[in-house]
């Protein structure tokens, strides 16, 4: 009893690489002995399968013609006729690359018997293939310099800009754009040398490509491996953290803690008192920010003491100066305003740099330290002097400082 065959089956996934010709061929051919004869190519955007009409196994030839012009994929009704009276039926098309034709007839003369107009008909092929390995080189290229370019050019302070922008997803995105640009480049080269061999007079041969099939289960595999590491980096190495400034030493995201009351004498209860922490591939950083209500001094002044300090961990050591050039350039705009800052360098032991800057008016202190590849911006709105705290403020700092 013969088994029966639904009308028609679906097959999302194609094992052979799109434009390997040989191995397209041969896989439809293998599909027919299955029962399975090529319907249609469905050209979802982000899923396009195959469609096969199911009926009895049978051994038919399958051929590729390229689409040699844009606009509608049918072909030139003159060549279908022709192609006909020679034995090939027209069966549809695959995306805008190719026009399927069908042999019955083991028999059937190919459709080209010429070697070199073959070639030229390949030419519109490699010409389209040539294009897209140039756009995806100029993706894996441009893609890196335009993450770091946009802040090197428009920001004013660029090395702060490229550590805190920087994410774990981009560098599997590197990666991917390479395996297309690899894909596309292998694609082009197998159609050059292919014309190559064509134009020198040899023919065609329509035997599968040893390896086709291997090569699309390989790629298939880097492209879910790379998929799955950008999700385990995107969970487990990139974070965003908020909270209490006391959660940062219980959570093991700061080394200590520094609180305005120690700068205040005036144990006043707290306005505002809020943390945050953040990691990159090129950045480890917290900050806490505290503010307290209006206070008068003995000589009837008032003021708000406020309090800002981040703390910054960069990956590579040697960016720790340029780093701390750029945060001084930020949050004191001494280029631009000279006069609402006196900046006074310091020589503190088990410092490699300290900078101090003291507003004009007398209230605001802003302190810059490094040490061991690390940077510290300590802004503090009081009257109490930074550099009384001085130990208190050192140990801000990790032990090991990378």
């Amino acid at each position: 009893m013969k088994r029966k065959h639904p009308a028609c089956q679906r097959r999302w996934l194609c094992p052979v690489d799109p434009l390997d010709l040989t191995g397209l061929e041969n896989w439809l051919t293998e599909c027919s002995e299955q029962g399975l004869h090529f319907a249609q190519y469905v050209p979802l955007p982000l899923f396009p399968y195959w469609r096969f009409a199911c009926g009895e196994p049978q051994t038919l030839r399958y051929r590729l013609e390229p689409v040699q012009r844009k606009g509608p994929q049918s072909p030139d009704p003159e060549q279908t006729a022709y192609y006909r009276a020679c034995g090939w039926d027209y069966c549809g098309a695959v995306h805008s690359y190719y026009h399927v034709y069908l042999a019955q007839d083991p028999q059937t003369p190919e459709l080209y018997d010429d070697p070199v107009s073959q070639s030229y008909a390949l030419e519109t092929l490699e010409r389209r293939q040539f294009r897209e390995a140039l756009l995806y080189l100029l993706l894996l290229v441009l893609y890196p310099l335009l993450l770091l370019g946009i802040g090197w050019n428009l920001s004013d302070w660029p090395v702060l800009f490229a550590l805190e922008s920087v994410t774990a997803l981009q560098a599997p995105q590197i990666l991917i754009y390479l395996l297309l640009f690899l894909q596309a480049f292998q694609a082009f080269w197998q159609l050059h040398r292919l014309r190559r061999l064509l134009r020198a007079g040899l023919p065609m041969t329509h035997e599968a490509t040893p390896g086709s099939f291997r090569r699309v289960r390989w790629r298939t595999g880097a492209c879910a491996a790379l998929c799955l590491l950008m999700a385990v980096l995107w969970f487990s190495y990139d974070y965003r953290w908020h909270g209490a400034p006391e959660a940062l030493t219980a959570e093991g995201r700061a080394p200590a803690y520094f609180s305005l009351h120690e700068l205040e004498p005036e144990q006043e209860p707290l306005r505002t008192s809020r943390a945050s922490a953040q990691r990159t591939p090129l950045l480890r950083s917290y900050e806490v920010d505290q503010s307290m209500h209006t206070l008068t001094t003995p000589a009837g002044v008032r003021y708000t003491p406020g309090m800002t300090y981040a703390y910054y961990d960069p990956t590579f050591p040697f960016l720790a100066s340029p780093l701390m050039d750029d945060l001084i350039y930020r949050y004191t705009q001494h280029n631009y305003f000279p006069d609402e800052n006196r900046l006074k360098p310091l020589e503190l032991p088990g410092f490699d740099r300290a900078l101090l800057a003291l507003d004009t008016d007398g209230f605001g202190q802003k302190l810059f330290l490094s040490r061991n590849g690390d940077v510290l911006y300590l802004c503090y709105y009081g009257w109490t002097d930074l550099l009384e705290h001085l130990e208190s403020i050192e140990n801000l700092f990790y032990t090991n400082s990378s």
